[in-house]
């Protein structure tokens, strides 16, 4: 009967030692969908000064702007459509589209319109 007893008590330590892990739950994973992209822009004018110089933008044919640049300022605008521009020295600045030189040119103080789609 003690020995019994020993056994029996051998057995419940050992289990009662031993560490159960519980199985791994599957990681859930949420996914939406995006409805709603937001347009990309699709024109990017690069405007670099070297000489003081007055332009008139208007974006998209809505949104009208204007700056007066000084030498080493550079502006850049965003549009979808295109530009329509009004420089005041069209010999003070270069243009560059979605990075390519457009190669415009003028005179110090020659006024220009030039209009980029």
């Amino acid at each position: 009967m003690i020995i019994a007893g020993i056994v029996v008590f051998f057995f419940a330590e050992k289990k009662m030692g031993e560490k159960r892990i519980p199985p791994r739950e599957e990681a859930k994973i949420e996914t939406t969908s995006v409805s709603e992209v937001p347009p990309l822009i699709e024109k990017k004018l690069l405007i670099t000064c070297h000489e003081r110089t007055w332009i008139s933008v208007i974006v998209d044919g809505k949104e009208k702007k204007e700056f007066m640049l000084n030498p080493k300022d550079v502006l850049v605008l965003n549009a979808k459509e295109g530009f329509d521009l009004l420089i005041g020295n069209a010999g003070g600045i270069k243009l560059f589209l979605n990075g390519k030189d457009l190669g415009f040119s003028g005179k110090s103080g020659e006024v220009k319109r030039l209009k980029i789609e």
